[in-house]
């Protein structure tokens, strides 16, 4: 697999710098494997470890220096590797929230949920260049079959006009 080469002041050294900033991390992979599976492994640890107070202050300061010695190439690499993808759950191990960063956009989606575990409703927002985007849909069951999907304001998306008496859709 290929990578970018990248050549600044703080990735020259970043190797050094993960051992500085988090000498309780060990990767599987080495030098020779290159710095983007590293990353991807100490994105991981973090995100694992971040409830550590010593975690947390080490990622803000690791960063921090990234973005102060390093250049835009960096910055994009680190985030990339570190934090593009974020999986949120509540107590019922159901999914909450899915996060996409990357250098150009923030993508987030929350699911809130009925008594009964259903998706009722889903909201999509994205975040870029100082604008933030929403968009919502709403999900209406009947015995336990998804029926309709609205918007708030109330427009229908998708609504089943008529099933079968097994319960498959003929008509939306």
């Amino acid at each position: 697999m290929h990578f970018q080469l990248i050549k600044d002041d703080f990735y020259n050294n970043i190797l050094g710098k993960i051992e500085y900033y988090f000498p309780s991390f060990h990767s599987v992979f080495d030098k020779e494997d290159g710095i983007y599976p590293i990353l991807g492994e100490l994105g991981s640890f973090i995100l694992n470890n971040f409830y550590r107070k010593e975690i947390e202050k080490a990622t803000i300061a690791f960063i921090n220096e990234a973005i102060e010695l390093g250049g835009s190439e960096t910055q994009d690499v680190m985030i990339l590797q570190l934090f593009q993808h974020r999986y949120e759950y509540n107590g019922f191990k159901q999914l909450v929230q899915t996060t996409e960063t990357n250098p150009q956009a923030v993508f987030t989606k929350n699911y809130t949920y009925d008594a009964f575990g259903r998706v009722q409703q889903e909201t999509t927002t994205a975040q870029t260049a100082g604008k933030r985007v929403s968009s919502a849909v709403q999900y209406r069951y009947e015995n336990g079959d998804l029926v309709e999907m609205k918007t708030p304001s109330g427009a229908t998306l998708w609504k089943l006009t008529a099933s079968n008496e097994y319960g498959q859709p003929l008509s939306l």
